[in-house]
Order: structure tokens, then C-alpha cells, then sequence
């Protein structure tokens, strides 16, 4: 990376809160060869090589409350007895609400 760093203001709306502390992102760190969105609480998104790549991963994150509620759903499927029709139908929610494309996993 080159010695020269900025911070690239984004408007507001721009940028998902994020991920880790639910807060709104700074803005867009980053030089002539890679730019991430960086948090004011220190967290950073993955590194891209335009700011618009950067922006992109970073709103792709799931954030707290969706990690929150995977976890509640997983529990639920794995405490429910097998043949419980309660898990089947969780089962096809999740499947009817997540749409896999190759390595990417994205809500529909």
C-alpha cells in the first residue's frame, strides 16, 4: 500500500450501521491501491480496490441483530424433536428466505 492514506466521506444512508457495534460507519479509509470502510469503533470491512467495491462488501455484512436471530433459529431447529412438524416448517422458511449462489449466501 502507498504511504498516502484518506478517509473519503460518504453520505449519510450510504453505509449499513455496522456489523460489530451497530454504530454508522465513518466513511471510506484507504489509498491509490486499496480502500475498506472503517467504523469509529475500529472495525474495518474487507479491502477493495474502489471505494464502491468497499461500500458494497460492507453493506453485504450481516449485522448483530441478523446473527441474533440465525443463532435463535438454529437453536430452535436443534432443540425440536425430529418429527416435530414445527421444525419442518422452520426448515422451509429458512430455505424459502435464502438464496445460495455459488460461494454467496444472500436473503431473498
Amino acid at each position: 500500500m502507498s504511504e498516502r492514506s484518506e478517509r473519503m466521506e460518504i453520505p449519510s444512508g450510504a453505509l449499513l450501521a455496522c456489523p460489530f457495534c451497530g454504530g454508522e460507519p465513518g466513511g471510506v479509509d484507504g489509498d491509490d491501491v486499496a480502500r475498506a470502510v472503517g467504523c469509529y469503533c475500529g472495525a474495518n470491512g474487507p479491502i477493495h480496490a474502489t471505494a464502491a467495491e468497499a461500500i458494497a462488501a460492507w453493506n453485504k455484512q450481516s449485522t448483530a441483530r441478523e446473527r441474533d436471530l440465525l443463532t435463535s433459529v438454529i437453536a430452535a431447529l436443534i432443540l425440536l424433536p425430529i418429527d416435530n412438524p414445527g421444525k419442518q416448517l422452520l426448515e422451509e422458511a429458512i430455505k424459502a428466505n435464502t438464496e445460495v449462489s455459488g460461494d454467496d449466501t444472500t436473503e431473498r
